[in-house]
């Protein structure tokens, strides 16, 4: 007995949903990884919050990579804001950057907006 073939498109589409649940999972494993605590992010936030080194005029910037990219309260992969991202082709304003990391705000389509550290090489 052997399987039924499937049409491309038909695997095309396993295959996008394949690929949609891994993510989902990465994410939820990293959810489960140890974050620091609010003092922890607080300090180091603290480090760089000099608006004397600021860019003037802030740059402009876009998202780029595949996959979410999220805002951190501080410059550290432990400080990361659950449920505030940027996806590729997002605008960003940058107004410094720090070991890896800028410090920008995103704008969204309601007009709220965010502010804190993302990577600074998903950005261009």
């Amino acid at each position: 007995m052997s399987l039924p073939k499937l049409k491309k498109p038909c695997v095309a589409w396993l295959f996008t949903l394949l690929r949609r649940l891994i993510l989902y999972v990465v994410e939820q494993v990293d959810s489960l990884l140890l974050y620091a605590s609010e003092s922890e992010c607080s300090k180091l936030a603290s480090k760089i919050d000099n608006a004397e080194e600021n860019y003037r005029p802030p740059l402009e910037a876009q998202v780029i990579g595949n996959s979410r990219l999220y805002f951190h309260s501080a410059p550290s992969s432990k400080c990361k804001v659950k449920g505030i991202f940027v996806i590729k082709g997002d605008s960003l304003t940058i107004y410094k950057s720090h070991d890896g990391w800028v410090n920008g705000m995103f704008i969204g389509k309601y007009r709220e907006d965010f502010i804190g550290g993302v990577q600074e090489k998903k950005s261009r």
